[in-house]
């Protein structure tokens, strides 16, 4: 995450900042998701977009 602050011209520290939760998501927390719309629990939602993006 630090290379794509250097490329936006943010310091690292503040780049979580800029987003609703105040902090960067983690690579997990999309898996999760991904793994959601995966399961049978997902079974009925066709078609949608899913934003993951701290709100």
């Amino acid at each position: 995450m630090a290379r794509a602050a250097d490329q936006w011209g943010i310091p690292s520290d503040d780049l979580g900042s800029t987003v609703p939760m105040g902090r960067i998501g983690q690579a997990t927390e999309i898996a999760q998701a991904v793994m959601f719309l995966c399961s049978d629990a997902a079974s009925y939602i066709t078609g949608q977009p899913f934003a993951i993006d701290s709100g």
